[in-house]
């Protein structure tokens, strides 16, 4: 049976919040943003899209989990503090701190609207499961299973995950996908090679791109 978020967490006045349902917004996938940098990240709430959708003084925000079909992340809550004419001006909140990048929820949403009232779809928000660290990017899955854009490689070298730094230490190799979807790295396969290292790894020379 699935566990609704209304039985762990009530909310006592979900009319204060508007719920942003983070995505794809053409050039950047926001759970890489959420990863590489939190300054960045609440610059997406602060993002005036040219209408007031932030129009109540709570953001319940969700980042799209991308690798998996229907789950969202929980980003934080933002208070709106105040509504300029070109950005939001927001401050994370305290209520909820403990599951940024931890908590987990499905939810079905393909409307096209990214912000909406967080009333008509708290009650719908189903608990997918608690991580027991903040999300800091993919798991290393082995060498031959390696198939990622430069977007998410950039946010995995940042935040120095020690399973990505072990095995980027021990390739002798760069290799980018010829094509527009930015894909980097891989030990094998109609790849091109961008790059040979020494013993040192590639680690050095990612950090030089970024």
């Amino acid at each position: 049976m699935a566990l609704a978020l209304t039985d762990i967490w009530p909310i006592e006045n979900p009319t204060l919040y508007k719920i942003h349902f983070a995505r794809w917004n053409g050039s950047d996938q926001p759970l890489e943003v959420f990863v590489r940098s939190r300054q960045q990240w609440q610059a997406w709430q602060e993002y005036y899209p040219g209408r007031n959708d932030f129009n109540r003084p709570h953001i319940f925000s969700l980042v799209r989990f991308y690798h998996e079909p229907d789950i969202w992340m929980f980003g934080g809550i933002f208070d709106v503090l105040q509504r300029h004419p070109n950005r939001y001006e927001v401050k994370l909140s305290e209520v909820g701190r403990e599951m940024i990048g931890r908590l987990k929820v499905r939810s079905s949403y393909r409307e096209r609207t990214t912000r909406a009232n967080f009333e008509n779809h708290y009650p719908t928000l189903e608990v997918q499961e608690i991580l027991r660290e903040p999300y800091s990017g993919r798991r290393f899955p082995g060498y031959d299973d390696i198939d990622l854009s430069f977007e998410e490689l950039e946010a995995l070298v940042k935040n120095a995950r020690p399973d990505w730094m072990a095995a980027l230490k021990n390739a002798k190799g760069i290799y980018r996908k010829r094509s527009i979807n930015h894909r980097v790295f891989r030990q094998r396969g109609p790849w091109q090679p961008v790059g040979y290292l020494h013993s040192m790894g590639v680690v050095p020379r990612f950090r030089q791109l970024f």
